[in-house]
């Protein structure tokens, strides 16, 4: 923070304390700002909506309309067969086996190049397969490779790999082929990814100036399946993957010893803390195992990670309170809760133009990720993330948990047990009923008890390892895993809950739409499906959160001191949190914004 942020930081201080002790009046509406939500399905012109779900070419912007860059959860990095042979080579040891190796050859990719030339800079690096932005699981001081010939050249040299006399770098001296030339690294390249064609070339190029042969291999992606993934008869490849949102659970699944993982990688030490990662009994042990994970892959160069790519998402100009999440841009959930326009007459309502058609409204069998835009506008959840760190929970529905075990009284094994209480005030969404339905524990014990009898179901996953669930009140819900697992906690804290009074009676629950109402206690309310055209939502005004005060920068429920940090280090500049009145500067205005609102905790009676 510099002179003049200390400068601000002292003003807004100085507001805050004035205004602190002043009466805070409550909200009268609750849920979202807009008034109703319309989402338009294609073909549609973007001059007819406000945000879209698609990315937007910045080179030629929509008139009128605000980009915003965001990380997208995707991996892009070079894969490295750590297998001791491959079937091409049968009888001698591979290069890439030997952790000296694939340390030297680590210094060769030139990430900010490629970022910079093949991307147009549109990437964020990574030298973990754990995405930066997730704070409480990235470990930010993982031995790095940084880009640097030299630094190959003496590796190489000091493992055995000096050069032979024509140039070709020869097998170590412990190696069946000692003192023979190295035969030429197997790399495969996708041939219809421009992108990972350039690095590839580029990588292959750098291999070969070190005196490395390559044989590099553009081919179509049937090709590379059966190579890669089904023979593994490779040494090296571009590969890209998409990652998880929030938990960084699937390390133990890429990288795990097992002849099906990702790189092929076999290390004590690293199969320990993807062990204890998987089944980490608490948040605590799971930090820990994350990042000495992160810090092993890192450290045998079992992998080199490249970049999250950068995607471009925009809004019309004119609405305020947008939320750009990394891994899902502006077109998140809290944005549709948060965003009001800065000159609209009311009723407010924003547009929003969806990328496919709708295939399935059916919360227990919808899985592309167009169905969900909409329903997860319908159906809460018990827990959710914070959208600019989504590796931070936080309460929802649940108004606190608690992460303990119970003992199993037939196999005396230690498992899981979560305990969850609600809020009193969240309600179902009326559907002509003749008096408020209360969401209660209950619904959340049938919800879960409800998905279990259809495996079928891809909410299945979350709930199969339930081994009963506990009501001891309407307010409070207890359930007991078969495991011991602390990503349960997001296994069913992520779960839609279901409307006990709706679903007890669809005895198969199969088909488009089985709760033709889409009966749920989210934010909006079905009010309109028009099938390949459009749907109408509603603001749910009797939702249990009131407004999200524009002081809770960071959105962790609290204005408080950390919210301040943010608009003076804003001050004077533009940044899409801090700017609270939508004038495209952070300035006192925002300022006495926070400092009004300084002190107040967003909970669901205001």
């Amino acid at each position: 923070m510099n002179g003049n942020s200390f400068a601000v930081f002292a003003l807004i201080w100085t507001l805050a304390s004035c205004l602190i002790s002043m009466p805070v009046l409550a909200e009268v509406e609750k849920g979202p700002r807009v008034d109703e939500l319309l989402v338009k399905m294609p073909p549609y012109d973007i001059s007819e909506v406000d945000i879209i779900q698609g990315e937007i070419d910045p080179s030629n912007p929509p008139s009128g309309w605000i980009l915003k860059l965001y990380g997208e959860a995707e991996m892009v990095d070079i894969e490295v067969n750590n297998n001791k042979t491959i079937s091409s080579y049968p009888m001698w040891t591979s290069p890439t086996w030997d952790v000296n190796f694939r340390q030297a050859i680590s210094h060769l990719a030139d990430k900010e190049k490629y970022i910079k030339e093949v991307l147009d800079g549109y990437g964020i690096v990574l030298d973990t397969p754990v995405l930066p932005w997730l704070a409480k699981w990235y470990n930010p001081d993982v031995p790095r490779y940084p880009y640097d010939p030299e630094t190959a050249k003496q590796r190489l040299d000091k493992a055995g790999y000096t050069l032979g006399p024509n140039g070709i770098r020869v097998y170590p001296p412990w190696h069946e082929k000692a003192g023979e030339a190295l035969d030429p690294l197997i790399f495969y390249v996708r041939s219809d990814s421009p992108e990972r064609l350039a690095v590839a070339q580029m990588f292959a190029n750098e291999l070969q100036s070190v005196g490395i042969p390559v044989n590099l291999l553009a081919v179509p992606a049937s090709i590379i399946y059966q190579k890669v993934f089904i023979e593994r008869d490779y040494h090296l490849y571009v590969g890209g993957w998409s990652l998880p949102l929030r938990d960084p659970e699937y390390l133990y699944d890429l990288y795990h010893t097992n002849p099906h993982s990702k790189d092929l990688i076999s290390d004590q030490e690293l199969d320990y803390w993807l062990k204890l990662l998987k089944w980490a009994p608490d948040q605590t042990t799971a930090e820990t195992a994350a990042k000495e994970a992160q810090r092993r892959i890192a450290e045998i160069a079992a992998t080199i990670p490249l970049w999250a790519p950068v995607g471009v998402k925009g809004h019309k100009d004119g609405w305020v309170g947008m939320v750009n999440e990394n891994g899902k841009g502006v077109d998140n959930w809290w944005t549709f809760l948060n965003t009001w326009p800065r000159a609209m007459e009311k009723p407010w309502i924003i547009k929003y133009g969806i990328c496919s058609n709708i295939t399935s409204l059916n919360p227990l069998y919808a899985s592309w990720k167009t169905d969900w835009i909409i329903l997860e506008k319908v159906y809460d959840t018990l827990i959710r993330e914070n959208p600019h760190d989504p590796s931070l929970d936080l309460p929802w529905i649940a108004r606190d948990w608690q992460i303990t075990t119970w003992v199993d009284p037939i196999s005396l094994e230690s498992k899981t047990k979560l305990v969850f209480h609600l809020h009193t005030n969240v309600y179902w969404h009326p559907r002509d009923l003749p008096v408020q339905m209360p969401l209660t524990s209950y619904d959340v014990k049938f919800t879960i008890e409800y998905i279990k009898n259809f495996t079928d179901s891809w909410l299945y996953e979350k709930v199969k390892d339930v081994h009963h669930v506990e009501t001891p009140d309407e307010n409070t819900v207890i359930i007991y895993e078969n495991i011991l697992s602390y990503w349960t906690l997001h296994y069913i804290g992520e779960l839609p809950i279901l409307p006990k009074h709706v679903w007890k009676d669809i005895l198969d629950p199969h088909g488009f739409m089985p709760d033709p109402k889409l009966t749920g206690s989210g934010p909006f309310i079905l009010e309109t499906y028009v099938p390949n055209d459009y749907i109408l939502f509603k603001a749910n005004r009797n939702y249990f959160m009131p407004y999200h005060p524009r002081g809770d920068i960071n959105f962790d429920k609290v204005i408080d001191i950390y919210d301040l940090i943010i608009v003076a280090a804003a001050y004077g500049g533009y940044d899409q949190r801090a700017d609270l009145d939508g004038n495209y500067i952070v300035d006192i205005y925002d300022l006495i914004i926070v400092a009004v609102d300084y002190g107040n905790i967003w909970m669901p009676d205001p």
